[in-house]
């Protein structure tokens, strides 16, 4: 399946070039995301940020996907695309994005990072994951 899903978002990316098979690579050689949200107060808008950092290679392009979200909080959007990140540099990019706290709680926010790396004139589809912690009151 997590196949699939490598090829798919790798024939989608317009210009991106797909190398056909996936590559191995180690822990130390997989690009690294981390997220993080404010801590709310009190219900209403939370601000979250994501990063992706590619151990090797330029991002050509990626996007984030909320895969998961505690029951207290609702995400404002399912997906932040390409065009929204806040930082478009070959090592890094970042997106900021909001949640609505309808409550009080502590939780854990699940992302998917998506990713076409390139290096050497061969690109290659990562996917990577996140979580971050949504704290809402005292």
């Amino acid at each position: 399946m997590v196949e699939l899903v490598r090829r798919r978002a790798g024939l989608l990316l317009a210009g991106a070039v797909w190398a056909g098979t996936p590559s191995v690579t180690s822990a130390d050689e997989s690009p690294r995301s981390q997220a993080q949200c404010e801590h709310a107060a009190e219900p209403g808008r939370v601000r979250c940020d994501v990063e992706l950092r590619p151990a090797h290679g330029a991002v050509r392009w990626a996007d984030v996907q909320v895969v998961g979200a505690p029951a207290f909080v609702a995400p404002l959007r399912g997906r932040i695309g390409p065009h929204e990140a806040t930082a478009h540099e070959e090592s890094l990019w970042r997106w900021g994005f909001g949640l609505v706290a309808r409550g009080r709680g502590e939780g854990e926010l699940s992302l998917r990072v998506r990713a076409v790396i390139c290096e050497e004139g061969r690109c290659r589809s990562e996917i990577v994951s996140a979580t971050a912690k949504v704290s809402v009151g005292p």
